[in-house]
């Protein structure tokens, strides 16, 4: 079983491919929410701002905005290639039977509305959230002193769990 934890940051995006489990691959992208905010301003004529307020409040869809709706299929259209071209690389150097099956999304961006949803329709691939605190609770895990792991340990919290790759 091949998966990939996707951790979509404010200015980088990290990628990581696993194998049964066993990280093989990690890649990082120069993109991330701000760049897609950044992209989204030219194509609606707003500033980045207005648009990152946008995205937090409304995310990758505005069921009743089609305008809207193409604006961010052009502003993310480098960044899924990017995607794309990563994960089908990570399946070559792997072997062509390890095509991702499953991308676990992680990050800023998976906080914004329906993010897994539209990343699930551009590339083609199951994305669901991965949620760092009950893949811990999961293993048995007691988290003591901080009561939960930063998102920003993701892809080696996710990586070091054992049977995770599933849930």
């Amino acid at each position: 079983t091949s998966v990939a934890i996707i951790d979509m940051g404010d200015v980088v995006t990290k990628i990581a491919y696993l194998i049964d489990g066993e990280l093989r691959f990690v890649r990082t992208l120069a993109t991330g929410t701000f760049t897609i905010a950044k992209q989204l301003a030219q194509s609606i004529n707003c500033s980045a701002q207005d648009c990152i307020d946008e995205l937090e409040k409304y995310g990758f869809e505005q069921p009743d905005n089609a305008s809207y709706n193409q604006a961010i299929t052009k502003a993310c259209a480098s960044f899924v290639q990017q995607m794309q071209f990563s994960l089908q690389s990570f399946a070559t150097q792997a072997g062509q039977a390890m095509q991702v099956q499953h991308i676990f999304l992680t990050g800023l961006g998976a906080t914004y509305n329906g993010c897994a949803t539209w990343l699930t329709q551009q590339l083609n691939i199951p994305v669901t959230l991965f949620d760092l605190d009950a893949a811990i609770a999961r293993q048995g895990i007691q988290m003591n002193t901080m009561g939960h792991i930063p998102l920003t340990y993701a892809i080696s919290t996710a990586a070091a769990l054992p049977n995770e790759r599933t849930h």
